[in-house]
C-alpha cells in the first residue's frame, strides 16, 4: 500500500464538488496514481457498477459488508480493506479510509486506521459505518495484468 492523497474534497452539496477519497483508497491500495483511478462517485447512481466493471478488467470486485460491523460475516481474511466512516469535515457526510487488520468474531480492529487519505487533519474519532473489501472473482485475471505490465 502506497498512500495517495484526496485531490477534490467536497460534500457534493452547496456548490461543493463531491469528494474522491474512495478513489484516493483504491489507489493507494492498489498503488497507482489517483489521476489513473476514475472518480467513480462522480458518476452518479451507476457509480458501483462502473467501479466493478473497472476492476473486472483485472479480475477484482469491490463488496460491501453494511453499516453495522455486528452484521458483517464472523471473519474477514486479513489484508488492506476500505472503512466507510463519518465524516470529520462535513456534517452528516461520509469518508472513506484504508485499513489494514483481520476482524474476526468479537475481535474486531476497527480503529487501525493505515492512511487516511484526507488533507485535513482529523478533529474527532473515526465512527465507523461499514466496510468494502477488494474481492478476486477472477485470479487468471490478474495473473494476465501482471503479464502485461
Amino acid at each position: 500500500m502506497k498512500p495517495v492523497g484526496q485531490l477534490v474534497v467536497g460534500n457534493g452539496r452547496d456548490g461543493r464538488p463531491l469528494g474522491d477519497c474512495l478513489r484516493a483508497c483504491l489507489a493507494s491500495i492498489l498503488e497507482m496514481p489517483a489521476e489513473v483511478v476514475p472518480h467513480f462517485l462522480d458518476r452518479g447512481p451507476s457509480w458501483l457498477r462502473d467501479l466493478r466493471g473497472w476492476l473486472g478488467l483485472v479480475g477484482l470486485t469491490l463488496e460491501w459488508a453494511g453499516h453495522d460491523p455486528a452484521d458483517a460475516p464472523p471473519f474477514w481474511p486479513s489484508g488492506w480493506w476500505i472503512a466507510s466512516v463519518s465524516s470529520d469535515v462535513f456534517e452528516g457526510g461520509e469518508h472513506a479510509v484504508v485499513m489494514r487488520g483481520t476482524m474476526s468474531g468479537g475481535d474486531q480492529h476497527w480503529q487501525r486506521v493505515a492512511h487516511d487519505p484526507s488533507p485535513h487533519p482529523r478533529r474527532a474519532p473515526y465512527v465507523f459505518n461499514g466496510r468494502w473489501t477488494l474481492v478476486a472473482i477472477d485470479p487468471a485475471a490478474i495473473a494476465r495484468s501482471f503479464a502485461a505490465a
